[in-house]
């Protein structure tokens, strides 16, 4: 079961990543 398992290197950059693009979106909305 070792194959299933995937470094989380890729998954938490693309996480970290959506939450630093959405965050400049939430905030123009609250401010908009």
């Amino acid at each position: 079961m070792s194959a299933n398992r995937l470094p989380p290197s890729p998954l938490s950059n693309l996480i970290f990543a959506s939450r630093w693009l959405q965050l400049p979106l939430y905030l123009g909305l609250i401010l908009a």
